[in-house]
Formats: C-alpha cells, structure tokens, sequence
C-alpha cells in the first residue's frame, strides 16, 4: 500500500505554488508599466525631435537672394530723380520687401522682432491639393507664446507655434492674426533664437544686429529648456544653418562687373600687339 502526501507537504507545495503566481503577476505587472512609462517617455521626446526636425528642414531651405547676389545701392542720381518724381519709382518697397538686388529680385524681410519670434520665406512648401494658388515658397512664422492648451495637465507656462502663408506672398502686409497656427511643442519653460555674426564671432539676440550681413541669416542657435510629464527639465540648444554657400556676394559682383567692362580676348590681342609694334 502506497502513502499520498502528507497534509503539512500538500500546504507547503499550495503555498509554494502561490508565492510563485505571485512572482510571474507581479513580473507581467511591472513589464506593462514599464512598458507603458518608456512609451510616454519615448512619445515626449519624439515630439521635441520632430519640433527640431521641422525647424531645421524651414531654415535649411529658407530663400533670400541675397545668398547668390548682392544688395542694390541707389546712385545720388537715382535718388534726386525720385525725390522729383515719386511716381516713377523702379522699385516701391514693402514690408514684406523691402529693398531689391542689383538683379532686380525682391530681397523678402526676414524679422526677428523678439528672441522668441522668427519670421522667414522658405521654400518647403508642399501643394496638398491640385490646381491651387501655391508654389513651392511659403511664409513661416516660429513663435513662443503663453500655453493655451487644456487637455492635459501643464507642466511649463509656454508653447511653440508654427504659423504659415502660402498664397498672395507679395501682400504688402502679413496679417498673422488671422493665420491659425500649428502647436508644435507644449510644457516650454523657455526657448529663444539668437543669430551668428561673423564679424563680432558670437551669437546676437537680433537679426539687425549683425554688423555685415544685415538682413540675412547665417546661423542659428535654439535654446530650449522644456519640462516632460514627469516634471523632469531638460535642456536643449541646437544650431541650423541654410544650405546656401557661404561666400563674398559684393565681391563676386565687382569682379563679375570688371569682367564685363574688360574688352574681349581677339580685342585685347590686338591692342596688345598695336602697342608692341
């Protein structure tokens, strides 16, 4: 005759095997919130990152004619003639473009009224329907403004919108009020642009404070200090730069109106040979 198990063995092997269910619950438990908490965690920064992304894709694209030609200066002639004539004027400058190129092309404003605000012409542009009045060149504008979001709980006073423009880009005037802007970034505590000039060999809070290049950016710098949903801070600060060559327009001008002015290679033959006979 064989002997089952002992009462004190079947309590100890139950008592066991609860301990042991408690284990694989509470492993499974921690594994989903874990998952969950590094999912939010993800999704937090993936919208900073992509906050970034646009950005730099914006400025890395950003149009002025500027990058390939030069200013144009008026002559004292130019000047008197106008002052005569007001009604024959080239050129009848904007707020939006305010001044030319010795080309002709319209050299659009690019304003930074604020360290918190920045206003540029881009070609990023994309049609989201056919035969529509756009092209590939739109009006962007970044600015930090007081959090008006109410679905969730705020973490930091301010957020980021991106407005933009893409028909009628040669209005006199933007009228952004009317504009409704995208939220790209929530819970900022800060974020401002400042502006590289080459000659000072820093960083400016201004666009018109650079001492040459005036109306035109170089490069960026973003600083961003934002609070994730754990209250935890971070601080960012990146630089964006246009992809346009960096090089001398004024010069490149001068040598391009010398070249002109120079007489042509037979021509300059024959004067040299006059001159030896």
């Amino acid at each position: 005759m064989t002997k089952g198990f002992s009462l004190l063995e079947v309590i100890i092997s139950i008592t066991l095997l609860a301990l042991m269910m408690m284990y694989v619950v509470s492993l499974v438990d921690n594994s989903a919130k874990t998952k969950e908490s590094i999912s939010s965690e993800d999704r937090n920064i993936l919208q900073v990152e992509t906050m970034f992304q646009r950005l730099e894709l914006d400025l890395s694209q950003i149009y002025t004619p500027l990058y390939f030609t030069t200013e144009k200066k008026k002559t004292r002639e130019e000047s008197l003639n106008e002052e005569d004539d007001p009604d024959n004027k080239s050129f009848n400058a904007t707020a939006q473009y305010p001044k030319e190129t010795v080309e002709s092309f319209l050299i659009p404003n690019i304003d930074g009224p604020n360290r918190n605000t920045l206003i540029f012409l881009t070609n990023t542009n994309r049609r989201k329907k056919e035969n529509v009045k756009e092209s590939q060149y739109a009006w962007v504008k970044y600015e930090v403004k007081d959090s008006t979001s109410t679905d969730e709980p705020r973490q930091a006073a301010y957020e980021l919108h991106r407005s933009t423009l893409t028909e009628n880009l040669y209005r006199d005037q933007n009228d952004w009020d009317k504009i409704k802007p995208q939220t790209l970034l929530t819970n900022i505590k800060e974020m401002t642009f400042s502006y590289w000039d080459k000659d000072k060999k820093r960083f400016v809070d201004r666009i018109q404070e650079q001492s040459t290049d005036g109306n035109l950016i170089r490069l960026v710098q973003v600083k961003l200090i934002w609070v994730d949903h754990n209250e935890i801070t971070h601080q960012y600060v990146r630089t964006f730069r246009p992809l346009w060559p960096n090089f001398d327009t004024a010069k490149d001008f001068e040598a391009k109106k010398a070249a002109l002015k120079a007489p042509p290679p037979a021509e300059a033959a024959e004067t040299t040979n006059s001159s030896a006979n």
